[in-house]
């Protein structure tokens, strides 16, 4: 048996399912104001269903990673209850 260990990087993971991508290269929606803000972002590591963003997003900032039908920028959201 082996054990390895190395040194503990923080990463901003976000759910899989957030990340989008089309001709223009990767993004996500975020709610800002009650409204929907496309923002390019650059990925990192997927780890099983979360992947690592490099760019384009701070910890704190409200993603939507469901309920893609129809979302376009700057239309009208509003946060519904997670059970996680």
């Amino acid at each position: 048996r082996v054990t390895l260990t190395s040194a503990t990087v923080p990463r901003l993971m976000v759910p899989f399912t957030a990340l989008r991508r089309d001709h223009d290269g990767e993004y996500v929606f975020l709610m800002v104001g009650g409204k929907a803000h496309r923002t390019a972002v650059r990925s990192g590591l997927r780890m099983g269903d979360r992947i690592e963003l490099l760019q384009g997003i701070e910890p704190g900032q409200q993603l939507i990673y469901r309920g893609f039908l129809g979302l376009t920028d700057g239309k009208a959201v509003k946060p519904v209850a997670t059970t996680n």
